[in-house]
């Protein structure tokens, strides 16, 4: 997992990208790395503005190289064209990750925003007790995945305490929120073949 800081003036309603780089995303918020005069932006630009804006996108890089953006700050440029600072505003623009909570087999049982299963510890590397809590979620689902084996797939003869199953997962869900806190939206979901019950919606963990 990386991260891609791009940065780009805006003019006339339009985006000029003026600069990219790999980042360590985890710092930006409250230290954005950027510096000024290296590239000096202002000359870049192709309208001479008394106050250029500029908009920073921090996107995350999967091992295929797509890049699917995370956050956004706008930025106003300091000083003159040849030299100055910048004052980056935070938070505007993209919503925090979703990330769902349910078992399923294998041990899976971490979410994305599109369905497929994700580390919490490459999403969060610098989060403390993400790792552990990656290994706890994995033990919390093991049991789901070794019923259904047992009955082969019936899930009427699934042997499974499906109330405990749900409130263990809730409770780790509930801590990873309490890891992550406003870097991502966390939900919890029943498992696929919970027999008590029909599977509700997913339910927002706050």
């Amino acid at each position: 997992m990386s991260y891609l800081l791009a940065v780009s003036g805006l003019t006339d309603g339009t985006e000029l990208l003026l600069a990219e780089r790999h980042a360590n995303y985890p710092g930006l918020p409250t230290a954005m790395a950027i510096r000024a005069t290296a590239p000096a932006w202002p000359t870049t630009l192709p309208v001479d503005l008394a106050q250029p804006i500029l908009r920073a996108v921090i996107s995350v890089c999967n091992r295929s190289g797509d890049a699917t953006p995370r956050q956004s700050w706008l930025g106003f440029w300091c000083g003159n064209r040849a030299n100055g600072t910048i004052s980056w505003q935070e938070g505007h623009g993209l919503s925090p990750p979703r990330i769902v909570i349910w078992a399923d087999l294998d041990a899976f049982c971490v979410w994305g925003e599109h369905g497929e299963g994700i580390s919490l510890s490459a999403e969060f590397p610098d989060v403390p007790g993400i790792e552990a809590l990656d290994h706890a979620l994995q033990v919390w689902a093991w049991p789901y995945d070794q019923a259904y084996v047992a009955c082969q797939g019936v899930q009427a003869e699934m042997n499974m305490d499906w109330d405990l199953l749900n409130a263990k997962g809730l409770a780790l869900a509930h801590q990873l929120k309490s890891l992550v806190g406003e870097r991502a939206v966390v939900f919890f979901e029943k498992a696929p073949f919970d027999a008590t019950r029909p599977r509700e919606e997913s339910l927002l963990v706050e």
